[in-house]
């Protein structure tokens, strides 16, 4: 089915994806392109309307400036930034969710026909038809979006398609196990690889973050590889979402599927939750906090080594578990533990000793570019540090960041 579609204009700036995201909790399916596309391309998109955001001073001065042929369009035209009504913050509740939704729905004439069930719907549809009798291929990283890809292809193509959960010792405490558990009441096929040794072998005293990267890559599509040929698959399913669009990353495959598949690749990060729980997944999946490919890792700042990442994995869960009791969830997208590439001083008994400290992250976030940090009250801080100091072996001190997104990315390395 193709939906009605409301383009977002991004003159420059970081909350085009914020806006595009509010247009879809009014039932409209909307998409991001910047102010840089032909007119040509836009008009052949057939928008019902468009909505110019931007950063500088004046969006409609900047808009006429950039995109002087925008009143060509035809269609109806909405500027939301500075010097405008209506910021994008606004657009969030109260009258700023109702002029949007006015705007969509009587001046765009738009019949709010986007909704997850109908994606679904279609999405399995469209899955069987494209994959036809041939074998497919997920890798899970134990992250809620391959989990979701891996459900639709079971719902879509049962035992044709084999999920392949590659466990790289970089995963959090319990969440390779509840991964699979999860898996295994789906009908497709499941492949686990415990390859922990492998990466630590691979990665054990490697400081710099980009060369880690570059390791985890290279094993992951190595094992990938193998295990794609042992089952003949022809396709490869990628749980590439919209704001993974914005980073152009790909594993070095020596396997050349046919074709790739890329079911999430419209979606944000809260729809595919939704979709999760359409798709009967676990709660525990649904409620999974985003976490990136290379796990663990960037999040061990400097050398990784066991009692490093062991030490990391045991902090994350009791901050987390802090975290949840005091329903400090309900206001954070994200919130972890990471461990710093320096010891410092401590006072154990009658005598100093040098010790791992730590460092704790909550963000909030509509689009996981930019975000803003978590405010934490000070007798939660108080336990959660408490805890880790003293249930945890080797850890002297903890900080707390409270650094945004610019300038800082949610991730330390």
């Amino acid at each position: 089915m193709k939906h009605q579609l409301v383009v977002v204009l991004n003159l420059g700036g970081s909350k085009a994806l914020a806006v595009a995201k509010r247009i879809r909790e009014c039932g409209v399916y909307s998409e991001v392109y910047p102010y840089s596309i032909e007119k040509e391309e836009l008009e052949a998109l057939n928008p019902q309307g468009i909505i110019v955001t931007g950063v500088g001073e004046n969006v409609h001065n900047d808009a006429m400036d950039k995109v002087p042929w925008l009143s060509e369009m035809g269609c109806p035209t909405l500027e939301v930034g500075m010097g405008t009504s209506i910021s994008v913050e606004a657009l969030a509740g109260g009258i700023g969710k109702k002029c949007l939704d006015n705007f969509l729905k009587i001046t765009c004439n738009c019949t709010g026909d986007w909704s997850m069930a109908e994606f679904l719907e279609t999405t399995v549809d469209s899955l069987r038809q494209s994959a036809g009798e041939r074998q497919v291929v997920v890798g899970i990283t134990g992250g809620i979006d391959s989990a979701v890809v891996a459900a639709l292809l079971a719902r879509a193509l049962g035992k044709q398609c084999t999920g392949i959960m590659i466990d790289t010792g970089l995963l959090r405490r319990g969440e390779a196990e509840e991964t699979v558990q999860a898996l295994k009441k789906l009908s497709l096929e499941l492949v686990t690889v415990n390859a922990e040794t492998k990466f630590m072998y691979k990665l054990l005293g490697i400081e710099d973050p980009v060369k880690k990267k570059q390791i985890i890559d290279k094993e992951y599509a190595a094992i990938l590889d193998s295990e794609a040929a042992k089952c003949h698959g022809e396709i490869l399913a990628k749980s590439t979402i919209y704001t993974d669009l914005l980073v152009n990353h790909s594993l070095p495959l020596e396997w050349k599927p046919k074709e790739v598949f890329e079911p999430l690749k419209n979606l944000f990060k809260d729809e595919v939750a939704e979709l999760a729980k359409l798709l009967d997944l676990p709660q525990a999946i649904i409620d999974r906090q985003p976490f990136p490919l290379y796990g663990l890792a960037t999040r061990c700042v400097g050398a990784i080594t066991m009692e490093r990442l062991e030490i990391l994995r045991q902090a994350d869960a009791v901050f987390c578990e802090e975290f949840e009791k005091a329903k400090l969830n309900k206001h954070a997208n994200q919130y972890f533990a990471a461990i710093a590439n320096f010891k410092s001083a401590a006072i154990r008994g009658n005598r100093q000793t040098y010790e791992y400290t730590l460092v704790l992250r909550a963000v909030h976030t509509n689009d996981f570019i930019s975000s803003a940090w978590t405010d934490i009250p000070f007798e939660t801080l108080g336990s959660i540090s408490r805890r880790l100091t003293t249930e945890i072996s080797g850890v002297s001190r903890v900080l707390y960041d409270i650094t945004a997104t610019p300038p800082a990315a949610i991730e330390f390395e």
